[in-house]
């Protein structure tokens, strides 16, 4: 597996859910998918693929204002995240619903602009640093479950 067709494949998977059935996303859904974007694809994200690309693009000052961008737009969906799952846990359907939303569109929106801005840039990465960023980015699918990791998108709508 190599790091960007894993996170090109999460980005097309997050996009289908949206259009099929995160209106009708349940709390213990969102809980599950929530955990799959902070746990898995962002620290892909974070962990692997943003420290090289910085230090690829280390003499580019609006390359790396765009990563520190992409950092803070996690920190965000992980904020925003924790709140819809506390709406959702206490009834709040209304705020659970609205923020559920505003919470894909953001996601979208953001994974968009990285397939267009970044995701470009790799391939410019020296082919070792890729290899290496291959392997690890497999080893967090591996650690994180590759059965949970396929079944967050089968799971999603299905209560």
């Amino acid at each position: 597996m190599k790091i960007i067709e894993i996170l090109e494949t999460d980005h097309v998977a997050i996009r289908l859910l949206h259009r099929c059935v995160s209106q009708k996303m349940d709390v213990e859904s969102f809980k599950s998918f929530h955990d799959f974007i902070i746990d898995l694809h962002a620290r892909i994200e974070d962990e692997i693929l943003f420290p090289i690309l910085e230090k690829a693009y280390s003499d580019s000052e609006d390359i790396l204002y765009l990563i520190k961008r992409f950092y803070s737009d996690h920190l965000l969906l992980k904020k925003l995240g924790s709140k819809i799952i506390e709406y959702g846990e206490t009834g709040q359907e209304a705020l659970y619903n609205q923020r559920l939303e505003r919470y894909m569109i953001i996601l979208i929106d953001h994974n968009k602009s990285e397939e267009r801005l970044l995701f470009p840039l790799w391939n410019k990465v020296d082919k070792s640093l890729q290899e290496e960023a291959d392997k690890k980015a497999a080893d967090l699918v591996s650690k994180f479950g590759y059965g949970k990791y396929t079944s967050i998108f089968r799971a999603v709508g299905k209560k």
